[in-house]
């Protein structure tokens, strides 16, 4: 029910404010100018002009804030951490050398380990991850990690009446 109402929020938030992702605004905003960018697969980074960047992973065509992703990974990692009583994860996982779906054979160029000692942290991670690949903005994403924080509170209290038998 966290991720359920995640969603509703989230789309709510999009609906609201309308706001435009980076493929949109950094192409139109730094059009004519030299900017450093990711060139394209195997290109890494290079030098263009502005108007020719691209994100890093496909961009959804729907608005951009807040961050979908964050919102849902802030909402489980509440719900998580109230329902086992703790924030600890402790897990991780590995990313093989060239098993990139974006560049395929060439990245990562070896085995990259991401850890998530808590379900807060991993939440943070999945949310910077729609920043880093260039489909959001920073400031779609906090705001979707508290407001799922929210949610997950939320829902987990009233799991708990359930729970309890305490609902009526």
């Amino acid at each position: 029910m966290a991720e359920c109402d995640a969603a509703i929020g989230s789309w709510a938030v999009k609906a609201q404010y309308d706001f435009a992702r980076p493929s949109t605004l950094v192409p139109y905003d730094r059009r004519g100018q030299r900017i450093q960018a990711w060139g394209g697969p195997g290109r890494g980074t290079v030098t263009m002009d502005g108007v020719d960047w691209q994100a890093y992973v496909a961009v959804p065509p729907f608005p951009a804030t807040v961050s979908g992703h964050s919102t849902f990974s802030g909402a489980a990692a509440e719900f998580l951490r109230r329902f086992t009583g703790s924030d600890s994860f402790g897990d991780s996982y590995r990313f093989k050398a060239g098993a990139s779906t974006v560049e395929p054979g060439l990245t990562p160029r070896t085995d990259v380990v991401l850890h998530w000692p808590t379900f807060s942290e991993a939440a943070h991670q999945a949310g910077i991850s729609r920043v880093y690949g260039g489909m959001h903005w920073s400031f779609d994403n906090e705001p979707g990690i508290e407001m799922g924080h929210r949610i997950g509170k939320v829902v987990h209290r009233q799991a708990m009446r359930y729970f309890t038998g305490s609902h009526r």
